[in-house]
This record gives structure tokens, C-alpha cells and sequence, in this order.
């Protein structure tokens, strides 16, 4: 009796341990699926780009200003990307590199990433600012924005932190001391430490650490 209860609790132990692996895995294919949604997107974009430069330069600029610089291009990107989550998912499944369920999986996560993109990019409304300080769990700026960028990730306080010193002078820029303008500093928690520390990711101190 005894053996035959110590014989389940291995199965059992066995099959739990089995499962995590799969679930990694299967998760490791979904993510996988997406950085190639991103890649086909990019090179799809890439190519079209370069075909109406060639053909037509003029309107090549307009086209690209219309897609990078206004919230209707914004939508069509995530149009885009959305296409380019199901194409990357369908060539995978038929690889039979993703199951159907797995596939299913990469496009709602490959759309849910376009339309996060686009919910955080948004000007109209400040929906987009809106969107990052909500993620950021700051319930007071959703509602009431303030002037200027939300740098709401150490990725765009370092690339603020690579133009910006600490002795420049302008109504929107540094003001003497090392600090930012309210206007700015007011939505980023990490504004300080990118500003009074030349090489924040370099050097042990504030968030950084």
C-alpha cells in the first residue's frame, strides 16, 4: 500500500515537472513569433520605403511624414503590424513550428503589442502620455498631464541623458543647478539621475542601481 502511494506521488512528481518545461517553451515560441512579427514589419516597411523613394521622391516625404508624424499614420502602423503578426504566425504554423493554439497565441500577443503601440503613441487627447503615466501607475498625471515628454522608461531617460547637459541654457532645457524644467522633470521619476549623472547606466546611483 505504502509503495503503491509512493509510486503516485512520483508520477505526480514527474508530471509537474514536466509541465513548467513545456509551458516555457511554449511561451519561449510565442515570444519568439512576435520579435518576427516586429521583423517583418520592419522589413516589409523598409522595402516599400526604398520602392517609393526610388519611384516617386516627392511624395516619399510626404508619405513618411504622414506615417511618423500624425496619429491617422500611427493607425495605419498598426494595421500593419497587426497583418504582420497573423503572417508571421500563419508561415510558423505551417512550419509547423508553432501548434494552432500557439499560433493563435502569437497573434493576439503581436496585436496586442501593435495596439499598446499605438494606445502609448497617440497625441490627440494625450491619449498617448495618458497611456504611459497609467502604466506607471500615476493616476494623478493620466488625468492631469503635464507639459512636455513622459520619459517613463530608463531607455528614453538615457536617450534624453545622451543630448541634454547640465550647463545648457533654454526655456524648455536645463536651467542652472543641473535640473530640468518642471515642465519636464514633473513626469519622470528618473529625470534627475539622467540629468545630474553624465553615464547613468555606468555608475551605481539612483534608480540605476
Amino acid at each position: 500500500m505504502v509503495l503503491k502511494q509512493l509510486n503516485s506521488a512520483t508520477e505526480s512528481f514527474k508530471k509537474n515537472l514536466k509541465s513548467p518545461t513545456k509551458t516555457v517553451k511554449k511561451y519561449g515560441k510565442v515570444t519568439a513569433a512576435v520579435a518576427g512579427t516586429a521583423g517583418i514589419y520592419a522589413l516589409g516597411y523598409e522595402a516599400f520605403r526604398g520602392l517609393l523613394r526610388t519611384m516617386t521622391p516627392t511624395q516619399s516625404v510626404a508619405f513618411e511624414n504622414f506615417i511618423s508624424n500624425t496619429d491617422k499614420g500611427l493607425v495605419v502602423q498598426t494595421l500593419a503590424l497587426g497583418g504582420a503578426a497573423g503572417l508571421s504566425a500563419s508561415v510558423l504554423k505551417s512550419t509547423k513550428v508553432l501548434s494552432y493554439a500557439e499560433a493563435n497565441m502569437a497573434v493576439a500577443a503581436g496585436t496586442g503589442l501593435a495596439v499598446g503601440r499605438m494606445l502609448s503613441g497617440l497625441a490627440t487627447g494625450d491619449i498617448g502620455k495618458r497611456f504611459q503615466t497609467l502604466l506607471d501607475g500615476e493616476v494623478g498625471l493620466t488625468a492631469f498631464p503635464q507639459p512636455g515628454p513622459t520619459l517613463s522608461t530608463p531607455a528614453n531617460t538615457w536617450a534624453l541623458n545622451q543630448i541634454a547637459t547640465p550647463n545648457s541654457l533654454g526655456p524648455n532645457g536645463v536651467i542652472p543647478g543641473g535640473q530640468m524644467h518642471p515642465g519636464f522633470s514633473i513626469n519622470s521619476p528618473y529625470m534627475d539621475s539622467a540629468i545630474l549623472n553624465r553615464n547613468p547606466m555606468g555608475r551605481k546611483s539612483g534608480p540605476y542601481m
